[in-house]
């Protein structure tokens, strides 16, 4: 038993110490290019910089926000402060935000294509609002009432996390309990994106 915690509290350790190493150039860059964006305003007028813009701040949120709770776990090796509300709240943030950024990375991979083969396609306003910006909005928008429903919003007591495992054991009701949730959030969330 005491080499399992030894071996566990070393992978903590090296998860820990290759996650800030690595968050700390990618929030240097990230600052270096909105510093870019910032001097060269000209560059946002074509489309699929705006796009890109856009999911350029989905990921400094989560360099940022997300991804300093996985990196206090790893250093600690438990999950701080250990309550119900806290582990809703990360649960809720890291999915809503790896959400967005999978559906951003569809609909721009989308776009893209669009703009390229059939850019007349968005030279009328209505087409420029209903194919380019409210796809975004929704890409933005879904994540976070979905997921403010079957997290946050949830008849789970609060004694199904654990707080020695990562994420709280990733034990959100709707994973528990209903499995048509579960598995739509699995099939729509997470799968449809990638294909």
């Amino acid at each position: 038993m005491e080499t399992f915690v030894d071996n566990k509290f070393v992978l903590h350790r090296t998860k820990f110490f290759i996650l800030i190493s690595l968050q700390i150039p990618a929030i240097i860059i990230s600052l270096l290019i909105f510093v870019f964006f910032i001097n060269h305003r000209t560059t946002l007028n074509a489309l699929q910089n705006q796009a890109l813009l856009l999911l350029l701040i989905v990921g400094f949120v989560e360099l940022t926000a997300d991804l300093p709770m996985p990196i206090r776990y790893y250093y600690l090796g438990y999950v701080t402060p250990a309550t119900p509300g806290y582990c809703n709240w990360w649960t809720f943030f890291e999915y809503s935000i790896h959400l967005i950024s999978e559906l951003l990375m569809a609909t721009i991979s989308i776009q893209r294509h669009a703009l390229i083969f059939s850019a007349n396609l968005f030279r009328s306003r209505l087409n420029l609002y209903v194919l380019y910006y409210a796809p975004l909005a929704i890409c933005v928008t879904y994540p976070f009432i979905f997921y403010i429903f079957i997290i946050l919003i949830s008849p789970c007591d609060g004694t199904q996390w654990d707080y020695t495992s990562n994420l709280c054991g990733y034990a959100n009701c709707y994973l528990l309990y209903n499995r048509f949730l579960g598995m739509y959030d699995w099939a729509a969330n997470n799968g449809s994106p990638a294909i």
